[in-house]
Formats: C-alpha cells, structure tokens, sequence
C-alpha cells in the first residue's frame, strides 16, 4: 500500500470519528476533531505501523469510546493482540 493510500484510509478514519465524538458528545466539527486529535486513539491510528486505519469505524469508535470511559489502560487491554 503506498503512503499516500495509507494517509487517505487514515483521514477516513479520523473523519468517522470525528463523527462518532459529534454524534455522542453533541460537539460541533471543529471540537469534535480537536478532542479526537489529544485521544491514545488517534496517535496510534496516525502511525501506518500500527495498521489501525485497516479497521473498521465500527471497532475504532469501540477503541475511542472504550479511551474515553474506561482510560487508555483499558484501550491498549483492547487492541493488544493475545499472545
């Protein structure tokens, strides 16, 4: 997959959550993307070595609502593979 390819699923992604955070917490565009941007969420769907943005939405607002009730302990409890 080449990086440009990788950078659009990736703003896809952030686009559903954006809505997601809207959607749930009555925000308008703007904020809604400023809390999503300072979420664990975010910062590990923004790094292509993570391959979070191969998700999807569904899990991923999962994994952001999972951050914002339960902490990010509980996030990486979710998406950290069984070993």
């Amino acid at each position: 997959m080449t990086d440009q390819k990788i950078q659009t699923a990736i703003a896809a992604c952030a686009v559903g959550l954006t809505r997601h955070i809207m959607a749930v917490e009555g925000l308008a565009q703007d904020d809604a993307y400023r809390k999503l941007c300072s979420t664990e969420t975010f910062k590990l769907l923004s790094n292509p070595d993570t391959r979070l943005f191969l998700e999807p939405n569904e899990y991923l607002c999962m994994c952001l609502d999972i951050e914002r009730e339960r902490g990010v302990d509980a996030l990486y409890a979710t998406i950290k593979p069984e070993v």
